[in-house]
């Protein structure tokens, strides 16, 4: 199974009764499902039931829908009349408030930008059943392209993060072959220490090897390996499900975050300490690939 990441484009469009119909569908990373619907004034009726299919289909991201309509030759549809009560009332207010605070300058009709009631549309009926049947099937267009969209640029973030787990997995091996040699080396340096100091007294085997044994014992990492290829394992096994899984996969990385900081805080071995900086190096990779996971 693919991956599916949470950013993708769509874009379609249908002739209908009304004009050129174009719904366009875009998502960027989001941890919870966010829809947002922006539609002419005349389809906002359908605001609510694309919100609903949009939210069935998607689980994570911020999703936009913009729906617009291109009337082109038939825009004998909609009759725009200016709204002169409201105008002439806007203004006497604006003036009022210029008055009141002494402020200067012009009142021109750039006060009027973007304020949707001083045009009045008078629109032809249209058959809502109809139009509301071609937005429906053009938006399951749209949604099927969207994810497949989704699923091409999952496909390229499910090899990318293959890639670095296999290399994690090589650093783990290293560490294994590492770690005995961290308590041969810790006993030939306390042997190698006692020599240099010149202490001229039996060394008693049975207390060195207590003493070595207590540092066996502090910087033992076999659980924490154990634990961390576990982890992987479950990670390789979560990422091929047919499931929307960037939230576990997210929970998964911190674990094997934890796992790397303990075994890198234990050993001694310069060697570990060094593949433990590439095992991290590696998670931060994966983990910034893993945000954008459905």
């Amino acid at each position: 199974m693919t991956l599916k990441s949470m950013t993708g484009y769509s874009k379609v469009t249908a002739d209908t009764e009304c004009g050129k119909l174009t719904i366009e569908v875009s998502s960027l990373n989001r941890k919870y499902c966010e829809v947002h619907v922006n539609t002419p004034r005349m389809l906002s009726f359908l605001e609510h039931d694309i919100r609903k299919t949009v939210s069935s289909a998607i689980s994570r991201g911020r999703i936009s829908v913009n729906v617009s309509l291109d009337m082109g030759g038939k825009s004998t549809m909609v009759n725009l009349q200016a709204n002169m009560v409201y105008a002439e009332a806007y203004i006497k207010a604006l003036r009022e408030i210029q008055q009141q605070f002494n402020l200067e300058g012009n009142i021109s009709i750039d006060v009027f930008n973007g304020n949707r009631d001083i045009i009045l549309s008078d629109q032809a009926d249209i058959d809502e059943s109809v139009i509301s049947e071609t937005i429906n099937s053009l938006l399951n267009e749209g949604i099927e392209r969207f994810r497949h969209q989704k699923e091409l640029e999952g496909e390229k973030l499910q090899a990318d993060i293959v890639s670095r787990i296999q290399i994690i997995i090589d650093e783990v091996k290293t560490i294994e072959a590492l770690a005995p040699l961290s308590v041969t080396a810790y006993r030939d340096k306390l042997l190698q220490r006692l020599e240099e100091l010149q202490i001229n007294i039996p060394i008693e085997e049975e207390r060195l090897a207590k003493e070595v044994a207590l540092f066996a014992d502090r910087i033992d990492i076999s659980e924490e390996l154990v634990r961390l290829k576990s982890h992987m394992e479950n990670f390789s096994n979560t990422i091929v499900k047919d499931e929307p899984v960037g939230k576990l996969l997210d929970f998964i990385i911190q674990e094997m975050f934890r796992e790397t900081n303990t075994i890198a805080s234990k050993s001694n071995h310069i060697d570990i300490s060094h593949a433990t900086i590439r095992i991290k190096n590696e998670l931060e990779k994966i983990r910034e690939q893993v945000y954008n996971i459905e």
